[in-house]
């Protein structure tokens, strides 16, 4: 128990610190988390909410776009990064900015009349969503927007056809998170599922992206290649997945990926 306890913790700060790292420059690539934020906003409730909490809350795209639908709320934003938290400041007196993990969340039960999260679930367990649930009211709702099943699934094709490692984020279905949200004690009001292929100008480009809005791969290097030993390392290896993605997820000189997205608003029974 203690090991596993110790590897969370270890998880946990890898993304914590990884996320300091991109966060100076992590709005210049965050597009899409932008216009996910955008999205997710119009299945607020015409509700006048007194407590909104942003979690996962990253830049401020979300809780810019809560402050617009609950102008009268006090809004806090919750991260594991303190880099993060330092780029959403909107100057609102009576909004707070909150360090800490969106699996313990430090507040009451039953505190919040909305809480909401935009493209981070997926970086922590079952239990984040088990504790939004604790800190809402019954009756209160749950704005939440998440990658899908199939999310990068080209760059998944290219690690595996050169590593037996599993490198790639694994993502629920729609079917997964449903039945997920219902069993913390949501009751699904909308939900919806979407698709974006997005074009870029390079490889390089994608990759840069990714790293740049914190995404890295899961794992190490398999010992072995599909065609050996590697020999030369994990640049190596990178490189020969980035020749595979080029080759067959190109269209017009530009390369493509593809993005599954869960946007859904519950309430609490």
């Amino acid at each position: 128990m203690d090991v596993i306890k110790n590897d969370r913790q270890n998880y946990k700060r890898r993304v914590r610190d990884k996320f300091n790292r991109v966060a100076p420059t992590y709005s210049r690539y965050a597009h899409l988390q932008r216009a996910l934020a955008g999205r997710l906003i119009n299945l607020a409730p015409p509700i006048s909410p007194r407590r909104v909490m942003d979690v996962g809350a990253g830049s401020g795209y979300l809780g810019a776009q809560l402050v617009r639908a609950f102008p009268h709320s006090c809004l806090i934003n919750l991260d594991i990064s303190h880099g993060m938290l330092r780029q959403c400041e909107n100057g609102r007196e009576n909004d707070m900015s909150v360090c800490a993990d969106m699996e313990n969340i430090p507040f009451a039960d039953a505190c919040f009349d909305v809480v909401a999260s935009n493209a981070a679930l997926h970086w922590n367990g079952d239990s984040a969503l088990s504790d939004m649930r604790r800190v809402v009211k019954k009756g209160g709702y749950l704005l939440i927007a998440l990658m899908a099943n199939g999310t990068l699934s080209g760059l998944a094709q290219s690690w595996r056809a050169v590593d037996d490692a599993d490198h790639v984020m694994h993502f629920p279905t729609l079917c997964q998170f449903s039945a997920r949200a219902q069993t913390c004690g949501f009751k699904i009001e909308q939900i919806h599922h979407q698709n974006e292929l997005v074009l870029y100008e390079s490889v390089d480009a994608l990759f840069k992206t990714l790293q740049k809005t914190g995404v890295t791969y899961r794992g190490e290097p398999a010992a072995t290649s599909r065609h050996g030993e590697y020999g030369l390392g994990y640049r190596s290896l990178l490189n020969a997945v980035k020749e595979h993605y080029a080759q067959h997820f190109s269209w017009r000189d530009k390369v493509y990926a593809h993005y599954e997205m869960i946007l859904c608003c519950a309430r609490a029974v």
